[in-house]
């Protein structure tokens, strides 16, 4: 017998994941110069749709995210191999067009954002739930990510942008997704069962 978490989770996250190895792989061949002479511009673009992509996918999981640790570890660990696996192709770009950027840095940045971006998206579902307004959760949504870009134009270095954060390597990037994903992972993953145990 199937155990019906697994039926219903993989393959939703099967698709996510297969939609962004798509999306990366078709801007990857498609800005691709077609002669050895022309100048190679792919990886920008396709750093763009990753690191949009795995925030899109870690900010769905969260406001979709089931009730309990067990599957909210899984959405984690989904997060960390789509980072994983569209790491290549995104590599592959930067060795073919070798821009000023890090490789490191484009690379590894888009992985804390992404779960960042699920844990805002936990905390405003969470919180709706809990206050019985999840009817607004599709309003919400959308509206604190749109207030969140804004403010990062307001605020000086990109922090959560897509289009500027794989170009604009920043200490206070780092500080804050790096902050954001570690607290998305001990909360999500461990704080409340741990205040629930003695009970």
């Amino acid at each position: 017998m199937t155990p019906p978490t697994a039926g219903r989770g993989l393959p939703r996250a099967d698709a996510g994941l297969a939609l962004l190895l798509a999306a990366i792989a078709l801007v990857l061949v498609g800005a691709w110069p077609e002669r050895a002479d022309l100048a190679n511009a792919s990886w920008y673009p396709v750093a763009v749709v990753r690191t949009g992509g795995l925030l899109l996918l870690g900010w769905l999981a969260g406001t979709s995210s089931e009730h309990g640790r067990p599957a909210r570890r899984a959405a984690l660990v989904r997060i960390v191999v789509a980072s994983v696996a569209t790491a290549p192709l995104e590599a592959l770009a930067f060795v073919g067009t070798a821009p000023s950027a890090s490789l490191a840095w484009t690379l590894i940045a888009p992985l804390p954002l992404a779960i960042s971006g699920f844990g805002a998206a936990w905390a405003i579902s969470t919180v709706l739930r809990r206050v019985r307004l999840a009817w607004a959760l599709p309003l919400a949504s959308p509206l604190v990510a749109v207030g969140l870009a804004w403010l990062d134009v307001q605020i000086g270095p990109p922090l959560w942008l897509p289009w500027l954060l794989p170009a604009t390597p920043s200490l206070a990037a780092a500080a804050v997704n790096l902050s954001g994903g570690v607290v998305t992972v001990l909360v999500a993953s461990g704080a409340r069962a741990g205040r629930r145990a003695p009970a």
